[in-house]
């Protein structure tokens, strides 16, 4: 019952990201929510979750960055508080919807996850640093910070970058194995062309 809600979910926020957002989010449109969603299911098997508990994060992961259609500062309150309003109508009771809201709180930077759902959905939201796709998402983010006047220059985002990946690990044993190695290539690779 609860995973058709998260079908009905996933339709809605997906349409609604396409059409709302800002043209300002380069990264933070659907196309990062729905990378977050697989990678929080290719790292949800090897850590065991599944059942609703898997509907739960996919759920967290489908609404992490919605907070986004209202504004960009603060979006994981703004996030929080768009999921509180649009579940109960998807059949999530006042129990799972605390769980997903929890789990969205975590995804802030720094992040702060305290149970196993959480840490998933914060490697899930930060996947693509140990991955080929490093680069191309790294641009988008930069283009977003750009246009939001969150940075100046590609001096500040090369530093940025710099700080924030030799700041990072991951937060389980699954994404660190998967991830790191390719991670801390790209950290080399950026310390190295600065």
């Amino acid at each position: 019952m609860l995973e058709q809600g998260y079908e009905v979910a996933l339709d809605h926020v997906s349409v609604r990201l396409k059409t709302e957002l800002s043209p300002l989010y380069h990264y933070h449109e659907l196309n990062h929510t729905l990378y977050v969603l697989e990678s929080a299911q290719v790292l949800a098997g090897p850590e065991g979750i599944h059942g609703e508990e898997l509907t739960l994060l996919k759920t967290a992961a489908l609404y992490h960055d919605t907070g986004f259609l209202i504004n960009h500062t603060d979006h994981e309150t703004l996030s929080v508080q768009i999921a509180r309003k649009e579940l109960p109508g998807f059949g999530f009771n006042d129990a799972q919807i605390n769980q997903i809201c929890s789990m969205i709180m975590a995804t802030r930077i720094p992040q702060s996850p305290e149970d196993k759902l959480s840490r998933i959905l914060c490697d899930a939201d930060l996947f693509y640093l140990g991955t080929d796709l490093f680069e191309h998402f790294a641009e988008l983010l930069y283009l977003e910070l750009c246009a939001t006047g969150a940075i100046n220059s590609r001096e500040e985002w090369m530093n940025i970058q710099i700080r924030f990946l030799g700041a990072h690990h991951y937060q389980t044993e699954t994404a660190a194995a998967m991830l790191d190695a390719v991670k801390h290539q790209h950290l080399q690779h950026l310390v190295n062309n600065h």
